[in-house]
C-alpha cells in the first residue's frame, strides 16, 4: 500500500518514528515537507504529490490547519470525492480547539493511534491491490474490463483468466444473457474447476436460473456429479427447490438414473415425497425404473408406503 505524507516542516524531526510502523504494515510512504510559504506557483508539484496515492497522512498542529498548503489539498480531496477515511491527521499539541469539519476525519495523537487505524483498512488495502494487479493482467492478456469478457473467459474453460476476473471483483452471481448463472453455467458446461473458486468468493448456490429454473445441485444431480452434489450440500445448499417443471434435484437424479446421487441426497435428507405435475415423486419413480436399492434405502430412512 502506498501513502502519502504531508508534513509541517516544524514536524520533519518527527518522520523516523513512522519507519517502523510502514515497514511492519508494509506501506510505502512518500514523504513532503510543507510550509506556510506554499502559494499556488507550486500547484503542480503538489498535483503529482496527491496523484501518488488516494490515502494522505497530515502531520502538523492546530496551527497548520489554515496553512494555504493543507486548505489546497483538502479542497482537491473533496472535489474529487475521496472517501473521508483516505485522510488521516497526525496532529501534536493542544487538540480541543478544531474547526467542527475535522470531526469526520481520524485523528491521531501517538503512533498506536495510527496503527490502530491502518491495521483496520489493511483487509481493503490489500484487496484494492488484489484488483489492481489482476485488472492489469487481464489487460495484459488483450482482454477488457468488461461483463462481456468475464463470460467469454466463463465459457472458454480458462480456469486462469476466470480466476483473474472474480480476482478483479467481477461478481461471482453474475448471469449470462439467458439468466444463468454461472455457476449453473460451469456445471452444465462440466468447468468443475470453477466451483470451488466461485464458493470462495461468495456465490449465492440456491440461485435460479431463468431458463429452467434450475438451482446448481439440481444441474448436478442431473449429471451424476456426486463430489460436487456433496460439496454443495456441505455449502447449505437448499434440497428440494422445484424447477419450473416441478422436479427436484432427487426426482433429476433417480429420473436421469443417478442413483448414487440420489442415495446421497436422501441421506441429506431430501424430500422423497415431493411431486412433479404428472403426481410421479421420487418413489414412484424409482419404482418405474425398478432401482430396487433405492427403495430399499427409501425404505430404511423413510419407511414402507
Amino acid at each position: 500500500m502506498k501513502i502519502v505524507v504531508f508534513c509541517d516542516k516544524n514536524y520533519i524531526n518527527i518522520l523516523p518514528r513512522f519507519v517502523r510502523l510502514f515497514k511492519t504494515l508494509m506501506i510505502e510512504p512518500h514523504f513532503y515537507s510543507m510550509n506556510k510559504r506554499w502559494n499556488l506557483r507550486k500547484e503542480s508539484s503538489l498535483l503529482k504529490s496527491l496523484s501518488k496515492s488516494d490515502e494522505y497522512l497530515i502531520i502538523g498542529d492546530s496551527a497548520s490547519i489554515n496553512d494555504p498548503w493543507l486548505i489546497y489539498i483538502m479542497g482537491i480531496v473533496r472535489a474529487q470525492n475521496k472517501k473521508v477515511r483516505r485522510i488521516i491527521f497526525y496532529l501534536n499539541g493542544n487538540t480541543r480547539k478544531l474547526p467542527g469539519w475535522m470531526k469526520e476525519f481520524p485523528i491521531a495523537k501517538s503512533i498506536p493511534d495510527l496503527y490502530e487505524v491502518w491495521s483496520n483498512n489493511l483487509k481493503d488495502w490489500n484487496r484494492q491491490a488484489d484488483v489492481a494487479i489482476a485488472s492489469k493482467r487481464i489487460k495484459e492478456m488483450g482482454f477488457s474490463l468488461t461483463k462481456g469478457d468475464f463470460f467469454t473467459a466463463a465459457s472458454e474453460g480458462d480456469l486462469f483468466l476466470f480466476s483473474l476476473y472474480l480476482e478483479a471483483g467481477f461478481d461471482p452471481n453474475s448471469e449470462d444473457k439467458e439468466g444463468v448463472p454461472i455457476l449453473c453455467h460451469a456445471i452444465r458446461l462440466g468447468y468443475l474447476s470453477y466451483i470451488p473458486r466461485l464458493l470462495f468468493w461468495g456465490i449465492d448456490i440456491n440461485r435460479k436460473a431463468h431458463d429452467r429454473a434450475n438451482t446448481a445441485i439440481m444441474e448436478a444431480a442431473s449429471k451424476g456429479l456426486t463430489d460436487v452434489v456433496q460439496l454443495l450440500i456441505n455449502h447449505g445448499a437448499e434440497l428440494d427447490h422445484q424447477s419450473k417443471s416441478g422436479q427436484t434435484a432427487l426426482i433429476l437424479a433417480v429420473g436421469n438414473g443417478q442413483t448414487q446421487v440420489a442415495r446421497i441426497l436422501m441421506k441429506a435428507g431430501a424430500d422423497i415425497r415431493a411431486k412433479d405435475p404428472l403426481g410421479m415423486d421420487a418413489r414412484k419413480y424409482a419404482n418405474l425404473y425398478n432401482y430396487t436399492d433405492l427403495l430399499e434405502l427409501m425404505d430404511h430412512l423413510y419407511g414402507k408406503e
